[in-house]
């Protein structure tokens, strides 16, 4: 182990290292009190919301949240999730006067986490090394004044994907609350990702 962390210290010295951030980051930084930092809780309030607006009945609103709660919930049960909500709320969109709903909610769950415990998120940026998350929000971005950079845009502008150049980006893979063209949530936003890589190489 200890030779382990040796070359840990080395490759980060070297700069042949990047860190990869999940969510239980964002969970730690907002101490645990807002469901919205995990995709777990995320989809509990989008389902939540649909079945408030008549898009999924009593039935599947109890069928999905005892698996969520009894955590028997699969891969494939949170993707299907996903896409009933982006297609809930896109039912519940108005074209006309341009009232985005699945923006709105974005805006109110994962744009108002709020910080409560940075030190973890600070000596990840004290490390030097250049950062990726599957994370939906911009707690990283907010307490190490770094900028988001989206996979879709990372494609379109050609960024240099150096190392010391990345280090200036948060690297969202999946994921941008504030611009939710990126945002891979369901299935399909998985198989535009995928169509959108292979269209660049």
């Amino acid at each position: 182990m200890a030779d382990e962390i040796q070359k840990v210290k080395r490759d980060i010295a070297l700069n042949h290292a990047m860190i990869f951030i999940g969510t239980g980051i964002s969970v730690y930084t907002t101490n645990g009190e807002q469901e919205f930092s995990h995709w777990k809780g995320l989809l509990k309030d989008g389902l939540q919301r649909c079945h408030q607006s008549g898009w999924i009945n009593d039935k599947e609103l109890e069928n999905f949240n005892n698996k969520f709660d009894n955590s028997t919930a699969e891969v494939d049960d949170y993707l299907l999730v996903a896409d009933r909500i982006k297609y809930c709320f896109k039912m519940k969109s108005d074209t006309t006067t341009k009232d985005d709903v699945y923006k709105a909610w974005l805006r109110e769950t994962v744009g108002k986490l709020s910080i409560r415990k940075p030190e973890v998120i600070k000596a990840i940026g004290d490390s030097g090394c250049p950062i990726l998350t599957t994370n939906y929000d911009s707690l990283l971005e907010d307490i190490l004044d770094k900028k988001p950079l989206t996979w879709n845009k990372y494609y379109t502008y050609g960024i240099d994907n150096s190392l010391d150049n990345l280090k200036n980006y948060i690297l969202h893979l999946h994921v941008d609350f504030e611009v939710s063209d990126s945002m891979v949530l369901s299935i399909n936003d998985d198989d535009r990702n995928e169509e959108h890589e292979s269209g660049q190489s």
